[in-house]
């Protein structure tokens, strides 16, 4: 093996570079569906006295599923990007680079879990090793990590169908006070 070289990441900036590209295409078809005030909200009275409920309607069905391939392009950019990393490292290490790949324990793992994936980093070098072990790519240490790395598997697989609603009611309610009442809820 020959001395380390200084690793060459320009190809897993380059990755990071498309899944923002993916990511902002995602917000620019979900800024135009929104637009379009896919849903309505009405209030229904209650048989009881004094009581209301809200009817959430969808107007327009699911938003195109050019927002899932979005979301997973993106996903998967990311995850390439950490696997970039550490086939870099391999490389200026004088590594096998065919060998190499960023560990992450699914989700439901443990930390112990890690151990067993750091064989990936063997020819990456010591370096990379600590690199990885300081991301800390288990649900407790970083579920950020834990999260690209199970949509990305998902992905392979199926659709992610990012969903998420929120919803800001403002409601003036009549009477002696003519009081304002707010509730806000979000939806996952």
């Amino acid at each position: 093996m020959r001395a380390a070289e200084k690793p060459d990441f320009a190809d897993a900036v380059r990755k990071v570079e498309r899944a923002n590209y993916h990511i902002d295409e995602f917000h620019r078809a979900a800024a135009a569906h929104f637009a379009k005030h896919p849903t309505s909200v009405s209030m229904v009275p209650a048989k009881k006295r004094a009581a209301h409920g809200f009817l959430v309607g969808d107007r327009m069905g699911f938003p195109d599923k050019a927002l899932a391939l979005y979301v997973g392009d993106a996903v998967h950019n990311l995850r390439c990007a950490l696997d970039y990393l550490i086939t870099a490292c391999a490389k200026a290490n004088g590594g096998r680079e065919d060998r190499t790949e960023f560990p992450i324990v699914k989700a439901g793992g443990k930390k112990a879990d890690l151990t067993k994936g750091l064989w990936k980093l063997k020819d990456a070098g010591p370096l990379a090793t600590e690199l990885v072990k300081r991301a800390r790519p288990y649900p407790r240490g970083n579920p950020y990590l834990v999260a690209v790395g199970e949509l990305d598997r998902f992905d392979k697989h199926r659709l992610i169908l990012a969903v998420q609603s929120s919803v800001d009611i403002s409601v003036r309610t009549g009477g002696w006070n003519n009081r304002r009442h707010s509730v806000k809820a979000a939806d996952q």
